[in-house]
């Protein structure tokens, strides 16, 4: 996660802010550790930051962020 957050621009704190403060989220399915995988999405100025993560009582397992225009 870590790699493709780099190579997309990402830092770490603003995927862990969209999955804290979103704007919209979704369900998407039940995830590989339990939980429900989800999608985050919130708008930084022009551009739309959308994170997948799967959530289970008090954790969170990033899977992957990226920027939609």
């Amino acid at each position: 996660m870590a790699l493709r957050l780099a190579e997309r621009g990402i830092p770490l704190e603003y995927a862990k802010n969209v999955v804290h403060y979103a704007t919209d989220e979704k369900k998407l399915q039940r995830g590989t550790h339990g939980g429900a995988l989800m999608r985050f999405t919130k708008c930084e100025g022009n551009r739309t930051l959308t994170v997948i993560a799967e959530l289970k009582q008090n954790d969170c397992w990033l899977a992957t962020a990226y920027y939609e225009d």
